[in-house]
């Protein structure tokens, strides 16, 4: 049968030459056999399809039939790879039907109201973000950004957010996450069983009830624990931003918990992997203290105050009561920033600028504590300790020793020049460049951090 075909598609050839040049044509036929679509059709069978059907149809002298059947014979095997698709991965095949969802217009979306072109709107637009980074090299791809881009719409009408930014994406061994970072608006988003529980738990104490009536007692260790340091409060320093992920665009979102201390400063001695399964433990050492939703909350965390860079002045430092009443109870500078009204755009061949003193950081500093805000951990040894406390402060002052003094730590400040950073075994923490060196009036400029493989901030336009 197949001597016939290819006698039938090269009519100078007669059966003694096809016989004769068998091998030949076996090379032949495995090329055409190893070119093949993506629903795993070779030509060597859609050319035989294609054949079959013309010698049906008995229409020899209309060429033209021939690219027209070639056509439908494509579609009808993309049908039948989606059916194929069904069998062969059935969790593609899931995920394929609830984005579909994402695409459908429901009625409730009909009644929504018209938005002004005046207001800020908190739906980030994804896709015209993701073209300027594919100019620089950078992206998911079109179809996942546009997906993507309707799942953080999905998200934004639940939530109540006052701004939304697709942070990234983390791959993960078995599922990646899609990671959305969100500011509420003050007062919109309080766990307040969730901060009741954590609250009870830093403040926990130990109790020292006498044993048994009649047992004898020996003498108590006076070996205290670690004096554990509080979280940050939501809207505050490293929980000043909530994230959510999903392992597929279309899929349910999850919040990430909030972070603290002890988790930011164990992420720092872990090097490992994420699996992709946010309740899965963390097994490492040192032990982390939490799941893997907290071991990546905690690298979110760490990423985004080294990586988070603007063009300098496009942000201002903002002033306000409440910061400046924080200031005074922890140490630390202000870390709060607002959009430069009278920012004044500079070109791309001035943000190019190797020097990197046109670029600051706009997220703030993580103090080795673990914190943004410094806390002295004076403050967790209670009451019963003050005396103690003041005794130990005035024989230190009468001694002029400070040795055993707790020192403040103490960060850059936010919209610090990028060009400070340290360097990196020697190399330059940041790479930048242009797009285009060619057309460098329609080029963009892409930065990318060398301690942090993966992250890159895009400028473009004025």
């Amino acid at each position: 049968m197949t001597l016939i075909t290819c006698t039938l598609l090269n009519s100078d050839l007669d059966m003694e030459d096809v016989v004769r040049n068998d091998s030949s044509f076996l090379r032949h036929k495995v090329k055409l056999l190893e070119i093949s679509d993506s629903y795993g059709t070779n030509l060597f069978q859609h050319l035989k399809n294609c054949v079959k059907q013309m010698l049906s149809l008995q229409k020899s002298n209309d060429f033209s039939e021939f690219e027209v059947l070639s056509s439908r014979l494509k579609v009808e095997n993309k049908r039948h790879g989606l059916e194929d698709l069904l069998v062969s991965n059935p969790a593609a095949f899931s995920t394929a039907k609830i984005q579909q969802k994402l695409f459908t217009k429901s009625s409730e979306d009909d009644e929504e109201p018209v938005a002004d072109e005046s207001d800020e709107h908190p739906l980030p637009n994804v896709v015209e973000n993701a073209f300027y980074f594919e100019n620089a090299g950078i992206g998911i791809g079109c179809s996942e950004t546009v997906a993507l881009n309707m799942a953080i719409k999905a998200l934004v009408n639940t939530q109540a957010v006052q701004s939304a930014r697709f942070w990234g994406k983390i791959f993960g061994l078995i599922q990646n996450y899609y990671v959305v970072e969100v500011e509420f608006a003050e007062g919109e988003d309080v766990d307040e069983e969730e901060d009741a529980h954590s609250l009870s738990q830093e403040t926990a104490e130990v109790s020292d009830e006498n044993g048994p009536e009649g047992k004898e007692e020996f003498p108590k260790s006076k070996w205290k624990p670690p004096i554990k340091i509080p979280r940050e409060e939501n809207h505050v320093g490293t929980n000043k931003k909530v994230y959510f992920v999903c392992h597929e665009p279309g899929l349910r979102w999850i919040k990430l918990p909030p972070v603290t201390p002890e988790q930011i400063v164990a992420a720092r001695a872990v090097r490992r992997l994420f699996t992709g399964i946010l309740d899965a433990p963390v097994a490492c050492y040192p032990p982390f203290p939490g799941t893997e939703a907290n071991y990546l909350r905690a690298q979110i965390a760490r990423i985004s105050a080294s990586t988070q860079i603007s063009p300098a002045g496009y942000y201002t430092i903002e002033t306000n009561e409440e910061e400046e009443e924080l200031e005074n109870e922890e140490e630390g500078g202000r870390q709060n920033y607002i959009k430069n009204e009278e920012y004044e755009p500079l070109s791309m061949n001035v943000l190019a600028d190797p020097s990197l003193e046109h670029w600051v950081h706009h997220t703030s500093y993580i103090l080795p504590q673990g914190r943004v805000y410094w806390w002295n951990p004076r403050k967790g040894l209670g009451e019963d300790f003050d005396e103690f406390n003041d005794e130990e402060e005035e024989n230190e002052e009468e001694d002029g020793n400070t040795k055993n003094a707790v020192k403040p730590e103490h960060g850059p400040p936010i919209l610090t020049p990028i060009s400070s950073d340290f360097p990196i075994f020697g190399q330059k923490p940041w790479s930048i460049k242009l797009t285009s060196n060619l057309l460098p009036e329609y080029a963009c400029v892409v930065i990318s951090s060398n301690l942090w493989i993966g992250a890159h901030a895009v400028a473009w336009g004025r």
